[in-house]
């Protein structure tokens, strides 16, 4: 899996969200007992910048499990329905698309995203030292 290197913002929002991500500490694909590393793997794809950082978007996952998801449909579907559900897999899909008609300049969306992210990790008492 190779993870995109993005400067400014954008990067700094990738790297928190990523942080937040792992920090549940487990794959979530059911039934597996992997000890890690974890990854990110994002359910609508990272190019859907309006659910880039959305929590529920994205999976805490064993790279060999994100591979999967990623490359077999039917497993990701049944992922969908176990976790996220179907309704919101639709919500997510409708933010997705609507997004890309948004008039908000990028550089704005992600100066305000690296602020919700940081405030998040505090939540959740992450350590944010070098992102």
């Amino acid at each position: 899996m190779t993870v995109a290197r993005r400067s400014g913002d954008a990067g700094k929002s990738d790297r928190l969200f990523s942080l937040i991500v792992r920090s549940r500490g487990h794959c979530e694909y059911l039934g597996c007992a992997s000890r890690g590393p974890f990854v990110t793997a994002h359910i609508i794809g990272r190019g859907a910048s309006g659910v880039r950082c959305v929590e529920d978007n994205a999976w805490c996952m064993c790279p060999t499990h994100h591979s999967l998801v990623d490359n077999w449909h039917d497993e990701k579907a049944m992922l969908v329905a176990q976790t996220i559900g179907d309704d919101r897999y639709r919500e997510l899909r409708a933010v997705a698309e609507g997004y890309k008609t948004r008039p908000v300049t990028a550089k704005v969306f992600w100066s305000e995203e690296v602020a919700r992210l940081i405030g998040r990790c505090g939540e959740l008492g992450i350590d944010k030292r070098g992102i």
